[in-house]
C-alpha cells in the first residue's frame, strides 16, 4: 500500500477549524452559522476516516498517532 503524507491534512483541519468560528460581526460574540460548523466537523471527520483507512496500522507511528489520536474515534 502506498503511504499518504498527511502533513498538508493536517493544516487544513487547522484551518478549517479557525475558519468555522464566524466572520465579520460574528466573530467576537461566540456564534457560528450551523451550517459551516457542521461542514467543519464533516469535513474534520472525514479526514480523520481516511488517515485511518490509508495508512496501515504498522504504518502509524508515534507522529501518525500524535497529529491523528490513538484510534480513529480519538481523532
Amino acid at each position: 500500500m502506498r503511504k499518504l503524507n498527511l502533513g498538508g491534512a493536517a493544516v487544513v483541519v487547522l484551518a478549517c477549524a479557525l475558519g468555522c468560528g464566524g466572520s465579520g460581526s460574528d466573530r467576537g460574540s461566540g456564534t457560528v452559522d450551523p451550517a459551516s460548523q457542521d461542514f467543519c466537523l464533516h469535513w474534520a471527520n472525514d479526514v480523520c476516516r481516511l488517515a485511518y483507512l490509508c495508512v496501515d496500522a504498522g504504518a502509524q507511528d508515534s507522529a501518525f498517532h500524535s497529529r491523528y489520536g490513538q484510534s480513529l474515534d480519538d481523532c
